[in-house]
């Protein structure tokens, strides 16, 4: 990965000698233009949150230097509201942009309009639980498809490799952090999260849920190229400072509020930033976004899978972290970046649950007639009309997130109507698609 470029300059030094040259006035008068070119360049600039390494690139008047332009992006930053946090004795800035506010003001409305039923909250939210450890695991080299992961983890399968015990890890984390986490964070918890992260994956596995020593010595590289991203802190403070990160994440707001998405953000930074084990401190720390969003009241957080968004941009998210770093520990960078990720992934389960109506009416058309079926019965004709493999209780069971005898009722319920078969395998009943229903299928070209 190539490193972004840094200015070789010092942006108040450059402001000082901008002002001080023959065309300063007529800066001052660009800047007192809202309308101006300059003007509309520095605002993008912000509301983007581009670094160096993007503005120096922008078409900007004549007389305007690349170097000046920069100069005058912070002049403009340094009148925006700031919020500083002390991490390890590091202050970290965090600008509340316009366009921050209006991509937290999205979130917040975007998460009030769904009005899920129970079974379909569980569906979607088991799916959604299984794409995050999928995707979480695939970001840190895991090299396992989708659909043999879900089958692994639906058919309740023991992993047959390190990826997929990774797969599995994570699933369970996300388990964890869905309804065991509770509302208080302590070094203990993030150790055991870890714990169950890297269970059965690490070279040393009494390393797991184990923070590192500085024999270690563990260094951030880009895995393509070796390329040296960051330098995390001496390992002799670990305890200490994730006290100072728990003390954060569990303090009270109301008289210095903080946008919940934000604080998450912050907390998946802080963890990475202290890097407190050998291995699996990005899943952790993702982890721990969500852990902080769902006890925050943003119970719809379970439904998005913004792993998968972020695999499809490592080299974006890696320098995320390298720009917060890089222009004087500004937060903001990585904020902008995730909150972009979020939306993103909110777009895509948008999608998804516009799919899942469309197949919920392809269904009714195929098989309902005069007959009801309730939620859960309709989710499982799907998943047969879709692949048509034979399956057993428990693949449901996993899916549906429901009880065993729940799950049995159903399908033979839909047994009883005609559209499933039911024949013993070995010592388990398995269920497939009846012959009556196929020849429906065939006919109907579906």
């Amino acid at each position: 990965m190539k490193l972004p470029e840094k200015p070789n300059f010092e942006s108040r030094d450059m402001l000082a000698k901008l002002l001080n040259q023959d065309n300063s006035i007529l800066i001052l008068q660009f800047l007192a233009d809202y309308d101006s070119e300059l003007n509309k360049a520095i605002k993008k600039a912000i509301n983007n949150y581009e670094y160096w390494d993007s503005v120096k690139y922008y078409q900007i008047p004549e007389n305007i230097t690349p170097e000046q332009f920069w100069a005058l992006i912070n002049l403009q930053k340094s009148s925006i509201s700031t919020k500083q946090i002390n991490m390890d004795g590091q202050k970290f800035k965090i600008l509340e942009t316009a366009s921050i506010q209006k991509k937290l003001s999205i979130i917040d409305r975007h998460f009030s309009k769904y009005n899920l039923t129970t079974e379909e909250s569980n569906e979607y939210s088991v799916n959604s639980l299984m794409e995050e450890g999928i995707a979480s695991s695939q970001l840190e080299g895991a090299a396992v498809t989708r659909e043999i992961a879900k089958e692994m983890l639906r058919t309740n399968s023991l992993p047959k490799s390190r990826d997929e015990q990774m797969i599995l890890n994570n699933y369970k984390a996300m388990e964890y952090i869905d309804t065991k986490c509770g509302d208080v964070l302590s070094p203990d918890k993030i150790k055991n999260i870890h714990k169950i992260i890297t269970e059965k994956t690490l070279e040393n596995e009494e390393k797991a849920g184990t923070f590192r020593s500085n024999e270690d010595n563990v260094r951030v590289v880009d895995s393509r190229d070796n390329t040296l991203l960051f330098d995390p802190p001496k390992a002799d403070n670990i305890e200490q400072m994730l006290e100072q990160l728990c003390a954060y994440a569990n303090k009270n707001d109301e008289d210095d509020f903080i946008h919940p998405a934000i604080k998450a953000i912050v907390i998946h930074f802080w963890l990475a930033y202290i890097h407190p084990f050998i291995d699996g401190n990005g899943r952790t720390a993702r982890a721990l976004f969500y852990w902080y969003m769902l006890k925050s009241g943003y119970k719809s957080f379970k439904y998005l899978v913004v792993s998968r968004v972020l695999k499809e941009k490592p080299a974006q998210y890696a320098r995320a972290y390298l720009y917060s770093e890089y222009d004087n520990n500004d937060l903001t960078y990585f904020i902008n970046f995730n909150l972009d990720i979020i939306l993103e992934a909110i777009k895509h389960f948008d999608e998804y649950v516009e799919k899942k109506k469309e197949e919920n009416k392809k269904t009714a058309y195929l098989i309902e007639q005069d007959i009801e079926l309730n939620f859960r019965q309709r989710s499982i004709m799907k998943t047969f009309l879709k692949d048509r493999n034979v399956r057993n209780i428990e693949y449901f069971k996993n899916t549906l997130n429901v009880a065993y005898e729940t799950t049995r009722k159903d399908l033979d319920f839909l047994v009883k109507k005609g559209f499933l078969a039911k024949s013993k395998r070995v010592k388990q009943f398995v269920y497939s698609i009846s012959n009556k229903l196929k020849e429906k299928l065939e006919n109907s070209n579906i």
